[in-house]
């Protein structure tokens, strides 16, 4: 959709806990359960899906998003499968 004043407060209170965990998560956290924490963010998809749409169209960024997301999940499965350690 169209980005309003409304969209954009509630779209800085992701980022500002975003942020805001990722430096507690640098200092205090182990590194496993920081990507765990710093992934499940909405801030990161919602970049990712402008990347991706029409909204902000990058086709060279869009391939490498999609080739990131591809390549994590297969690697994650396959580590995942064989008991090894992945986030």
């Amino acid at each position: 959709g169209e980005l309003t004043f409304e969209n954009f407060c509630q779209a800085v209170a992701y980022v500002a806990h975003s942020a805001l965990l990722a430096v507690f998560a640098m200092l205090y956290i182990n590194v496993q359960v920081t990507t765990r924490l710093l992934s499940s963010s909405p801030a990161i998809y919602w970049t990712a899906s402008a990347l991706l749409t029409r909204q902000v169209h990058h086709p060279r960024a869009a391939k490498a998003i999609v080739a990131y997301f591809l390549i994590y999940s297969s690697v994650g499965c396959i580590l995942f499968c064989n008991f090894l350690p992945w986030t």
